[in-house]
């Protein structure tokens, strides 16, 4: 009977460690997940933030996401709104991906988190060759989350993010 008790417990144990595992997203899916307000954003070197109506912010969501949307600036558009979005290590930095019909978004992007001391913001930024976006986390305090913002600062570190091209 002992025995039988201890097996269930393995068993229980082993069902835990394997959906924990087929579960868990690393620290920077967890912390993308959720509302962005775009602070910076440059499109082929042009300041675009005043182009959007009415809001400026990006959710992330599981896989999927919502993208601010621009009818007409100065010949731009950017209707599609929706996309699927993806974050990975490569050589050490890391990679955000977007795929949506929103020509400004749609890409590949080298991504960095970095700290807003002074406002105890968390910042997020990707870049590409054409787009450049700096963000800040909506309702996110930095103090209150040190350890999670350190671990995501140092695991960008290496990413080869820019400042916006004026």
């Amino acid at each position: 009977m002992n025995k039988m008790k201890k097996n269930n417990c393995y068993c229980v144990l082993f069902l835990i460690a394997v959906i924990g595992t087929v579960s868990c997203k690393n620290k920077a899916e967890r912390i993308i997940e959720g509302a962005w307000d775009i602070d910076t954003i440059c499109y082929k070197g042009h300041e675009i933030r005043e182009c959007f109506n009415p809001f400026n912010t990006v959710f992330f969501q599981n896989i999927f996401c919502s993208l601010p949307s621009i009818d007409n600036c100065n010949g731009l558009i950017a209707r599609y709104r929706s996309g699927h979005w993806e974050v990975h290590k490569k050589n050490g930095g890391l990679i955000l991906s977007i795929v949506t019909e929103n020509r400004i978004f749609s890409g590949t992007y080298r991504m960095a988190f970095k700290r807003d001391s002074a406002n105890k913001h968390l910042k997020m930024v990707f870049v590409s060759d054409s787009l450049y976006v700096s963000c800040v986390k909506f309702m996110f305090n930095c103090d209150y989350h040190q350890d999670l913002v350190n671990d995501l600062v140092e695991m960008s570190r290496v990413s080869n993010v820019s400042e916006c091209p004026k």
